[in-house]
């Protein structure tokens, strides 16, 4: 989000307000850029490519390579997020799906909830 806005600041420019120049605000960035969301647009895709990967068959190597599990000890501090942690959280905060592993398995059931998402999102495909 901060990257988005960051790079919509330097494409549209500051405004000169009575000789006095001042950063556009994020409502004035979002009525002049009128594309959706670009972090919503991420995280969708984010969500199709796992449900990809959850329908493949247990020997292709994406598969393998999102499933893995790599033993030993971990750094101190707080752990890492993982892939498959963004790709639960997203699922759980745009769609409202607690296991989208299981949900992910009906077709028709996990489109139905993506176009939901997209529309409560306001989130288009491009063409």
């Amino acid at each position: 989000m901060v990257l988005e806005r960051k790079i919509l600041c330097k494409i549209f420019g500051a405004v000169k307000v009575d000789q006095i120049w001042r950063r556009r605000t994020n409502q004035e960035l979002k009525v002049l850029y009128k594309e959706p969301d670009v972090v919503q647009f991420v995280r969708f895709s984010r969500l199709r490519w796992a449900v990809h990967v959850a329908r493949m068959v247990e020997s292709d190597l994406p598969r393998k390579m999102v499933t893995v599990v790599i033993h030993g000890a971990r750094r101190r501090g707080r752990p890492r997020l993982r892939w498959s942690d963004g790709v639960s959280g997203d699922a759980r905060t745009m769609m409202g799906v607690m296991n989208w592993k299981a949900a992910a398995q009906d077709r028709n059931d996990w489109w139905r909830l993506m176009q939901e998402a997209r529309t409560r999102h306001r989130v288009v495909e491009p063409n």
